[in-house]
């Protein structure tokens, strides 16, 4: 068995250093019990470590010869992938460690829309899909459902925290990225319109597009009201921007950050909400993709009617005019100009909501003292639609936030 150990331990750190991941265990424990496993299980195994590599895992081994197991952590909550071996076939189940945690990942997959199954006698044990043994394309099919169950409960299960605004009385939530390396800087992350109310761009915390960033994130929702107020307007009044400006000062006051290190960053609707906070927000840096310069246009050309109803004014006869006046006289009376401020935006010629109001901003950011505007403009075609556009230039976005957290200050 030790020559058969060494030869599987050897296949497997191959594996894992292929995708930088062999730091995440010690080698001698990576197997568990298998001087009894079949020779399926353990082939079966050995291709799910392949296929899932990618992941960051806790653990990953088999267990008492006939159980192959993936374990991982999200927001302090330990969970496995357990893949049992059977007379007639595979059963795969997600086990939920600390079973007090159980409601709130059902919780989390029923608002994914993704069904299990839950055992009589193990409550915490949720049967998710049963495999016949001959199956062809197991480990694929396998794979495919751990990746979609394990991307779910990224996005749905997080440790929200939630703030009350007293001057407004309106209520906002928000999720964290903690700070690796003792970073000073502080990113205020808002979120794009998507197809879901609970998701959050990048996943959150839970989620590995900004992972090397490490800088602390603070993820603002925008649940102020029934629909997406663009953290800013609500029946023709500014009381949600008036709430998320109020939380912002009062996160970087209570957590003793300075203004030079905080950003505030997003994508689309998320960029023009980081434009509006950030206006009224003296010395700190705007980082922006696609974001809309003309709000209310862009609801109505995109048919968002709801949104659009809701943000303008019950009594406005032109909706979009309506919402795109707020917009500008907003601005108009912000407190940029008392100190330094950098504001980024990442566009493209396709993105006409985005830019028809930039030679506008640009006149405005320069009547400020120490502010500077940096456009970036392409003419890809890769880029030739809105949506494309966020696509397209999303690897800069990444690229620019990381190096704004590293205390540089690109200029282009």
């Amino acid at each position: 068995m030790f020559t058969k150990r060494a030869a599987l331990t050897a296949q497997y750190v191959q594996t894992l250093t292929r995708y930088g991941r062999i730091n995440m265990m010690e080698t001698d424990d990576m197997w568990g019990a298998i001087d009894d496993a079949s020779s399926a299980l353990i082939s079966l195994h050995l291709a799910l470590v392949e296929r899932l590599a990618d992941y960051t895992w806790q653990r990953i081994q088999i267990w008492n010869s006939t159980i192959s197991v993936h374990e991982f952590i999200v927001c302090g909550a330990s969970l496995a992938f357990d893949l049992k071996e059977g007379a007639e076939g595979y059963q795969l189940t997600l086990v939920v460690r600390k079973r007090e945690l159980t409601d709130a990942i059902k919780e989390s997959l029923k608002l994914e829309n993704k069904h299990y199954t839950i055992n009589s006698k193990q409550p915490n044990r949720l049967e998710l899909k049963t495999y016949e043994r001959a199956k062809t394309g197991l480990a694929r099919d396998v794979a495919e459902h751990i990746r979609d169950y394990r991307n779910a409960i990224a996005r749905a299960f997080t440790d929200t925290q939630i703030w009350h605004d007293l001057e407004t009385g309106l209520t906002l939530s928000y999720t964290t990225k903690p700070e690796r390396r003792e970073s000073p800087y502080l990113v205020f992350m808002f979120t794009s319109i998507r197809t879901k109310p609970h998701w959050i761009d990048f996943d959150g915390p839970n989620g590995s597009g900004l992972q090397n960033i490490r800088a602390r994130i603070v993820f603002v929702n925008d649940d102020l009201a029934e629909e997406y107020t663009y953290n800013f307007a609500n029946d023709g009044k500014t009381s949600p921007a008036k709430a998320t400006l109020n939380f912002i000062q009062s996160y970087i006051s209570e957590n003793e950050y300075a203004r030079e290190k905080v950003i505030l960053a997003g994508m689309s609707k998320g960029g023009t909400s980081a434009i509006l906070a950030g206006s009224h927000l003296s010395g700190c840096t705007i980082l922006t993709l696609a974001p809309q310069l003309a709000p209310g246009k862009y609801l109505e050309d995109s048919n968002r009617i709801t949104l659009l109803n809701q943000m303008a004014s019950r009594q406005a006869t032109n909706k979009s005019n309506d919402i795109d006046s707020l917009f500008w006289n907003y601005l108009d009376n912000s407190e940029i100009a008392s100190g330094r401020q950098s504001v980024y935006v990442l566009t493209s010629d396709y993105d006409p909501h985005c830019t028809s109001g930039l030679e506008r901003f640009r006149r405005l950011i320069s009547e400020y003292k120490r502010s500077t505007l940096y456009v970036h403009q392409t003419s890809e075609t890769q880029a030739s639609s809105h949506l494309k556009t966020v696509h397209h230039m999303m690897p800069l976005f990444v690229f620019l936030l990381g190096s704004l957290t590293m205390g540089l200050r690109p200029r282009f």
